[in-house]
């Protein structure tokens, strides 16, 4: 039977792809604050903002055993301008997006078994420039890209990053609640609830676990567009030959 490891399990994400794979797969889960209520998931409490804690937690823990590792945990916040924000608020969330990532995986990838799966995700803002957003974007653009060079260091194991798109998660409580800041983002948000125009949570683990089950070498390294649907086209394999193909790159090769 498959172990699979989730951090911030009792996310949106991270708890409906738990249940999912619950049926036939021996999970494992790390939360922060409220404890998940999944009973079949073993379960153990990491702060990802405190480089201890993450430390001591990766100490204790045999990464070999798992067959795929998915890094859910995240943050928005701080909400504001470069300026506005504290740096330590911003350095704080920059560690908890990206450098706890990195942490887990510098002591991590040499124990892992052979075609052990790693997956983060992107967020909004990869492919344009929201404002007051700007710890969260930039450590999401830098997981697109440790993913493409983790997967060139390490080519016996699978590295994927997703972007989900606007999937109704509590992420989005903290944009809601920063209305005065952000009036345009809060807008939007708060448009998509009362539509109820999401990305739905279905799509979003059936995508999931169609890489889960099926990424090879030539998925690595790569980033994943849900909303898209790309990876159920009829021509989603053969798009893989193109070594440039969902990877960070201009769009001018002339100018690269």
């Amino acid at each position: 039977m498959n172990r699979v490891l989730i951090t911030g399990i009792n996310s949106g994400i991270g708890q409906a792809l738990a249940e999912r794979l619950s049926q036939n797969t021996i999970i494992h889960g790390t939360y922060r604050g409220r404890k998940s209520n999944l009973d079949f998931a073993e379960l153990t409490k990491v702060d990802f903002s405190s480089q201890k804690n993450v430390d001591d937690w990766c100490h204790k823990t045999n990464f070999s055993i798992y067959d795929s590792i998915i890094f859910v945990h995240g943050t928005l916040e701080p909400i504001g301008s470069l300026s506005d924000c504290s740096y330590d608020d911003w350095e704080n969330a920059y560690r908890i997006n990206y450098l706890s990532i990195v942490q887990v995986l510098s002591s991590a990838v040499l124990k892992m078994k052979s075609n052990c799966k790693i997956l983060t995700f992107a967020g909004g803002g990869v492919n344009s420039a929201p404002t007051k957003f700007n710890s969260y974007i930039n450590a999401k653009v830098a997981l697109i890209k440790m993913t493409e060079v983790l997967a060139a260091e390490y080519p016996n194991l699978i590295f994927l990053n997703v972007g989900p798109g606007w999937v109704d998660t509590p992420i989005h409580q903290q944009t809601l609640h920063a209305k005065e800041i952000v009036p345009e983002a809060y807008k939007e948000t708060a448009r998509r609830y009362e539509e109820n125009d999401f990305v739905s949570m279905q799509l979003v683990i059936d995508s999931l676990i169609f890489l889960l089950d099926n990424a090879n070498s030539k998925f690595s390294g790569r980033n994943y567009s849900i909303a898209s649907k790309e990876i159920f086209h009829e021509d989603f394999l053969e798009s893989l030959e193109n070594p440039n193909i969902y990877k960070l790159r201009r769009l001018n090769k002339e100018h690269t």
